[in-house]
């Protein structure tokens, strides 16, 4: 299935990729049975299901909507392997995992790259006019000269910085639990206080 007014593909086009990428990961999970290496199911859920669920995402006329839910069925596949019901995020830092969405425009980034640096004339031109929406992904993924990317961006550091700005990301919503969890400590202490309190004046009347 395509996109009917860009005749692009979308992330569901085929079978299914987020179905089907889910049942690889089950299939994963059942070969490798309750007492699984954690960090062996990562890499085999890195390597065999992500590559479905991504798959010609270099391409994609993909709505937030649409993003939205890749990033859904990556993060299911966490809290699948680990059992996990909060934000996926930490877990995928310390595995070295992007976020699926993170992902889909670092490839994108990556093929017009190698558009851009094509002998081929057609896939030259391809490059230059889709300029603007990478330099835009740029902007927002790598903090320099977005002007200068042909001549001075490598594979290597475009990747970095995607990983920066997860890593940033992935700081400020420990800062942010962290914070919560203080509130929540203070708020409890001083519930407890205040009870011990009243215990100990109703008991002295």
């Amino acid at each position: 299935m395509t996109d009917r007014h860009t005749d692009r593909q979308t992330p569901h086009d085929g079978i299914g990729r987020a179905y089907a990428s889910h049942r690889a990961a089950k299939n994963i999970l059942n070969v490798l049975g309750k007492r699984k290496n954690d960090m062996l199911a990562v890499h085999l859920t890195k390597t065999y299901c992500l590559p479905i669920l991504l798959y010609s995402c270099e391409i994609w006329a993909a709505s937030p909507v649409d993003m939205r839910s890749v990033d859904v069925s990556w993060n299911n596949a966490f809290r699948k392997l680990f059992n996990w019901r909060d934000s996926v995020k930490p877990l995928q830092f310390y595995c070295f995992c992007l976020p699926a969405s993170v992902f889909v425009r670092q490839r994108r980034v990556l093929f017009w790259l190698k558009m851009v640096r094509s002998d081929n004339v057609i896939l030259h031109t391809l490059a230059g006019c889709s300029r603007d929406s990478v330099v835009a992904l740029l902007d927002k993924y790598c903090p320099i000269d977005s002007h200068c990317v042909p001549s001075m961006l490598s594979s290597y550091v475009v990747k970095r910085w995607f990983w920066l700005y997860f890593s940033n990301l992935c700081q400020a919503v420990c800062f942010h639990s962290l914070i919560v969890c203080s509130i929540c400590t203070a708020f409890i202490t001083v519930f407890i206080f205040i009870f011990i309190f009243f215990c100990i004046f109703f008991c002295s009347l």
